[in-house]
């Protein structure tokens, strides 16, 4: 009994002295080793320890791994920055290039397109090129027309595939005209015209079913419509000279392969033109002439009169007047020569680089008029123009277009011969019955 008592005795004073232990590190702060605190945790504490610490290291191999992996995120943000600044320049390198393409093609159409081509702005096709043509809406319509209209062999295939990215289905042949017209500016030249109309005229008929026998057919008739145009809408043509419906109808008797065309058809197609004009690429409401139709447009070197000044100038021949503007993007018209009663003369010196050409009058001065520095119109005072081609043949074909435009008309010939094609008659009555509507122009 007494051993007993004295074991419990001893056991509880160790116990004591244990805690008091305890205590003393706790006040003290002291850490206590975990083979003390191990010791004293029930046999489920330390399974729950074993787990907290298992748990502890998976969660720091996943802190590894999520750190190596945000290195790497940030290694390829780090690339991907670049490659995007990268890009942003080349893009806007690209389009910097694309601006200097379209001003040299405004002013140059041939020299542009071979910018475009060098600079991989688009591919040396003709497929390519008309694509691009037709979609950049930067262009000038005037210069798309010049180039689609030259007669170089690869310009024609570029002006075949321009066509044809065309969708003239379910139109009529006014609508059709007016969605063909819109794409580019019609060239003066008569050749470049004829190709121009011939191509729609065979993309129109193999879309649409018509009653048109030949496509020469819709070639007559589409021309036939511009020049309705003109009579009915260009502000220098008098009232009293306008085709009327009966003209209209009568100047396209037997041009279906000797047979007439529905009279309803044609009596629709005058009604739409005149209540519609067709809207031209590049027409202002504060310029003075529609210039729809121009002999010739390009630019030229104007010699001053008394400083004998030269500035660059953008010229339109059309209806015997020679128009000019301070730029071709320039919508205000500056000056204008007509030409009734002049004479053009080539001054050009052979071997010097001077392509001069000269308008001039030997009845005085020349009924020219031009804007003063207010914009005013004053007359001009000039006895002769010099102006200077950038290029012999530019030369040459402006002092041919002038001479054409005082004397006649090519438009009306091309017509008469695929007229006279077309309805089989006689090629001198031919002429006469198309230059008889011409005077009413």
């Amino acid at each position: 009994m007494a051993n007993s008592c004295g074991t419990s005795t001893n056991s509880l004073s160790s116990n004591l002295s244990l805690e008091s232990d305890i205590f003393q590190k706790e006040y003290d702060h002291s850490p206590i080793q975990p083979t003390e605190s191990i010791r004293y945790l029930s046999d489920i504490d330390k399974r729950h320890l074993t787990a907290l610490r298992s748990q502890k290291e998976m969660l720091q191999q996943e802190i590894r791994a999520r750190k190596q992996e945000l290195t790497v995120i940030n290694f390829e943000i780090e690339n991907m920055s670049e490659f995007l600044e990268e890009e942003e320049k080349s893009d806007r390198r690209r389009k910097q290039i694309i601006k200097n393409v379209v001003a040299k093609f405004n002013e140059k159409p041939k020299d542009g397109i071979d910018m475009a081509v060098q600079n991989d702005i688009v591919e040396s096709s003709p497929e390519a090129i008309a694509k691009f043509l037709y979609k950049q809406d930067r262009l000038a319509k005037q210069a798309i027309g010049d180039y689609i209209g030259e007669h170089w062999e690869f310009n024609l295939q570029v002006m075949n595939e321009f066509v044809q990215l065309q969708d003239f289905s379910g139109n009529s042949l006014v609508d059709a005209l007016r969605l063909f017209l819109s794409s580019f500016h019609l060239p003066g030249e008569a050749p470049k015209v004829d190709r121009l109309m011939e191509a729609f005229s065979k993309q129109y008929c193999s879309q649409n079913k018509t009653d048109f026998k030949h496509t020469d057919t819709c070639y007559i008739l589409s021309f036939a419509i511009i020049m309705l145009n003109t009579s009915l809408h260009n502000p220098s043509v008098r009232e009293k000279d306008r085709l009327t419906k009966e003209q209209f109808i009568s100047m396209n008797r037997g041009i279906n392969q000797g047979e007439n065309l529905p009279r309803e058809m044609l009596d629709n197609t005058f009604n739409e033109i005149s209540q519609e004009p067709f809207q031209v690429p590049g027409q202002h409401g504060n310029v003075i002439e529609t210039f729809f139709q121009p002999d010739k447009t390009g630019y030229l070197i104007k010699e001053g009169g008394k400083h004998k000044s030269k500035h660059k100038r953008w010229f339109i021949l059309n209806d015997s007047n020679l128009y000019y503007f301070k730029n071709q993007a320039d919508n205000e018209l500056i000056g204008s020569i007509p030409l009734e009663n002049l004479q053009v003369r080539d001054r050009s010196i052979p071997g010097k680089g001077n392509y001069t050409f000269e308008i001039l009058s030997e009845n005085g001065i020349i009924k020219a008029w031009k804007k003063d520095p207010e914009g005013r119109p004053v007359p001009g005072n000039h006895f002769s123009y010099k102006l200077i081609a950038p290029s012999m043949h530019e030369k040459d074909d402006w002092i041919k277009a002038i001479l054409t435009s005082i004397s006649r008309d090519p438009f009306y010939e091309v017509l008469s011969a695929r007229k006279n094609q077309a309805c089989g008659i006689d090629k001198k009555e031919s002429i006469v019955s198309i230059t008889k509507v011409h005077n009413h122009n």
